[in-house]
């Protein structure tokens, strides 16, 4: 038995307790909201799945095609998990966690981790927006070889339709931003105020030319945000420190 299975066994033994009638009642109105069109993909082997509002949809391109109805997930240490029967009456079951997932074929990162245990066969992918990745605000720490820091000023924001802006630390910026399998911000316009001294005017400048080259993003191990060029990252971000009090 794989890790993943071990994994599904130990969280099933918690899920009467998640999944109560009580529990389905109050969150049903919410789950459907939030799960209703969520998708899941996988490469290898190449395989879908789609959550309807009634309906999970599994199919593994030209091998198997499974439905089972629709049920409402229980909530397990962050991860949800439907637990369904497909037409044949065999398990078919879903567990998706808010874990950063790459498919290894693309330079863009999925929101969600997706588990599928389907006919006795565990499948393995990523799942959900990846725009849910980028969008809200970041501090950027580092740009090429220069690090940076929060009083430097720097940031960039992504918005949900496809707006960048942010500060250089001298101007003001903005433009747009394409997001499939790669990245693609620009072109970018700024404000003309002069900087402080020549080392801001020079951070500016990079950070302006570097957003231009940028194909794709990814995830770090501290969850900063990488911005990706072809020859790797060229911009590092993090989220704002929450404002004290």
């Amino acid at each position: 038995m794989n890790h993943a299975l071990l994994r599904l066994a130990a969280l099933l033994t918690l899920l009467p307790l998640a999944a109560s009638p009580a529990f389905a009642d109050h969150h049903e109105a919410e789950a459907a909201d939030e799960w209703t069109g969520f998708r899941g993909l996988g490469t290898e082997p190449f395989w879908s799945l789609d959550i309807g509002a009634d309906e999970m949809v599994f199919e593994h391109m030209g091998v198997l095609e499974s439905r089972a109805p629709r049920t409402e997930p229980g909530t397990i240490t962050g991860r949800a998990i439907f637990m369904s029967r497909s037409a044949s009456g065999r398990d078919f079951i879903v567990m998706i966690e808010d874990d950063i997932c790459s498919d290894g074929m693309s330079d863009v990162p999925f929101p969600k981790t997706v588990n599928i245990f389907l006919e006795g066969v565990h499948y393995y992918g990523c799942g959900g927006e990846r725009q849910d990745v980028l969008i809200g605000d970041w501090v950027i720490t580092a740009t090429g070889p220069y690090y940076t820091s929060q009083d430097d000023g720097l940031t960039i924001s992504f918005d949900d339709e496809g707006r960048v802006a942010g500060n250089g630390g001298c101007n003001r910026y903005t433009g747009g931003y394409a997001l499939s399998d790669t990245l693609d911000i620009g072109p970018v316009a700024s404000t003309r105020r002069a900087c402080a001294d020549r080392e801001a005017s020079d951070r500016e400048h990079m950070l302006l030319t570097l957003l231009a080259s940028v194909t794709g993003f990814d995830v770090g191990p501290n969850d900063e945000l990488l911005l990706l060029s072809d020859d790797g990252p060229v911009i590092e971000a993090v989220r704002p420190r929450p404002a004290h009090d």
